[in-house]
């Protein structure tokens, strides 16, 4: 459901997001070359209207709708991180925001080799610090990155 990260996206709390995870080229106003920005009247009316798409992703999920989660404009916009955040304020529990980012994208792309881990699955696998389930802001604390089953990144003390 990318209704949510194309409009929250630009707001403040989202640039700010981008800036700490060194997303933003040196010169901020790069980054927004191309891309539409929310300023006076647009901005006040994006912000009374996403109430309405946050109930409508509630709604959607509780009625069975396939709720994905992702980010087309990357690196310059939010991160998936911060997607999950979003569904999970909009309604959907921690689980199934998890699921919207994994096995439920894999379903709907109809790739079976990415998605969960078992046997014939690609070896991706994003090892965090704390539980997801438990509050789903602990997908920023990224321990280490497996990809093809190589270790890309660790972070210091992630073998604490």
């Amino acid at each position: 459901m990318s209704i949510i990260d194309h409009l929250v996206a630009y707001d403040a709390e989202h640039v700010g997001a981008a800036k700490r995870l060194g997303l933003l080229p040196k010169d901020a106003s790069q980054w927004r070359e191309g891309l539409p920005t929310y300023r006076g009247a647009d901005l006040e009316l994006y912000r009374r209207a996403y109430p309405n798409m946050e109930r409508f992703v509630r709604k959607f999920a509780q009625a069975g709708g396939t709720v994905l989660a992702g980010t087309d404009c990357a690196p310059f916009c939010s991160v998936v991180q911060d997607e999950l955040v979003l569904l999970v304020r909009a309604g959907l529990t921690p689980h199934r925001a998890l699921r919207a980012a994994t096995i439920d994208a894999a379903r709907v792309l109809r790739r079976p080799d990415v998605g969960q881990v078992k046997v014939g699955s690609r070896a991706d696998l994003v090892l965090l610090r704390g539980n997801p389930l438990d509050d789903i802001r602990q997908t920023q604390k990224i321990a280490a990155v497996l990809l093809g089953g190589s270790l890309v990144r660790q972070d210091r003390g992630a073998a604490e």
